[in-house]
C-alpha cells in the first residue's frame, strides 16, 4: 500500500559509529540536495542507542519525519518507536550491510533522495523477537556465529565482510539440535542455520529468503539442515541470487508465529539486523504497529 503525504520536517538521527565512520560524505551530499529543494531538516548525532530512541520518540511525537542515518541495527533500534507514534520513517543507509534499505531499493543517492522528497509511504511489517523488534532478518546458527565475528571487524564492509565471516566460521561450526514451531507445525532438526525473514536480504546482500515480503503479514523461515560441510560450501554462493532454496537441505516455510528452543546445548546466540538479540529460546510474532516507510 503506497500513500502520498505532504512534506514534513525531517529529523535525521545519525549513528556516528555506523560503517566505521563512513557516513560523513553521504550525509553531506543528501543534506545539501535536501536544502536545495527547501526541505526543512535537522541533523542530530546520537550519543548511543538509548539517546537515538529518545530523539526519535520526542521528534516523532512532534509530527516530524524520522530519518535513520546508519546501518540495520540503527534502523531497527528506532523504527518501532516511530511506528508506534505513527510518524513517517526514512533511511540514509551508512552501515556495513544496509540490507533493510537495499530490500526497499534505497541503495543509491537518487532513490534515497526520491524517498525523502516525494514522501511516498509504504506500510511495512515489523516483528517482535521476545521483547525486542527487528525489521529484516533474525538468524540462528552458523550465520549468527559469523555475524558475531563480522561485528568485530574494522577493515571490511558489505558483502565481502559477511562472505568472509561465513567462510571463516564454517570450518569450526557444529550443527545444533533445535525444536521449531511455526504456527501449528512442530519439528526437531539438527540445523546449520535458520533465518526468519521479513525481507529477503541479510549478510550484506545475501538473498536468503527470495519470496519474503515485508507487507504480507507473514514471516518466511529458511532452515538449512542435513548437509555436509563440503555441500554447504558448494551451495553457499547461490544464496546471493536466491538459487539455494531448491537444494534438498533447505526447508522454506511461512507463518505468523515462530517458537524456537534448544534441545541440548545452551547459550545459543540469536542475531537480528546485524545485532546480538540474546540467546534461545525465542518467540517471533508480529509487532502491533506498521512502519510508515518512505520509499522511492
Amino acid at each position: 500500500m503506497n500513500l502520498m503525504k505532504k512534506q514534513q520536517k525531517l529529523t535525521i538521527i545519525v549513528n556516528p559509529s555506523a560503517g566505521n565512520g563512513r557516513e560523513n560524505k553521504l550525509i553531506k551530499i543528501i543534506c545539501s540536495k535536501l536544502l536545495e529543494k527547501s526541505i526543512n531538516i535537522e541533523v542530530i548525532e546520537s550519543i548511543n542507542s538509548n539517546n537515538a530512541k529518545e530523539i526519535a520518540y520526542k521528534s516523532s511525537l512532534n509530527g516530524n519525519t524520522i530519518v535513520a542515518c546508519g546501518g540495520d541495527g540503527h534502523v531497527s533500534n528506532i523504527a518501532p518507536i516511530v511506528a508506534k507514534n505513527n510518524a513517517n520513517f526514512g533511511i540514509i543507509p551508512t552501515g556495513s550491510g544496509n540490507d533493510f534499505a537495499k530490500s526497499l531499493d534505497l541503495n543509491n543517492i537518487k532513490n534515497i533522495l526520491l524517498a525523502l522528497i516525494n514522501n511516498k509511504i509504504k506500510l511495512i511489517d515489523l516483528w517482535k523477537l521476545n521483547n525486542r523488534v527487528f525489521c529484516s532478518v533474525a538468524n540462528i546458527g552458523l550465520s549468527a556465529q559469523a555475524n558475531k565475528w563480522a561485528n568485530k571487524q574494522q577493515l571490511l564492509n558489505g558483502s565481502l565482510l559477511y562472505f568472509s565471516s561465513v567462510i571463516r566460521t564454517i570450518f569450526s561450526y557444529k550443527p545444533i539440535e533445535l525444536k521449531i514451531e511455526i504456527d501449528n507445525r512442530t519439528f526437531e532438526k539438527k540445523i546449520w542455520l535458520i533465518a526468519c525473514s521479513n525481507t529477503s536480504l541479510f549478510g550484506g546482500g545475501m538473498n536468503i529468503a527470495p519470496f519474503a515480503s515485508p507487507t504480507d503479514g507473514l514471516i518466511d523461515m529458511v532452515c538449512v539442515s542435513n548437509v555436509s560441510r563440503y555441500e554447504f560450501l558448494k551451495t553457499f554462493p547461490k544464496v546471493y541470487k536466491g538459487e539455494h532454496v531448491n537444494h534438498n537441505s533447505i526447508s522454506y516455510l511461512r507463518g505468523k508465529k515462530i517458537i524456537i528452543n534448544q534441545i541440548r546445548k545452551n547459550n545459543i546466540p540469536v542475531f537480528a539486523d546485524g545485532e546480538d538479540y540474546g540467546n534461545l529460546p525465542i518467540i517471533i510474532e508480529n509487532y502491533n504497529f506498521k512502519l510508515k516507510q518512505l520509499v522511492p
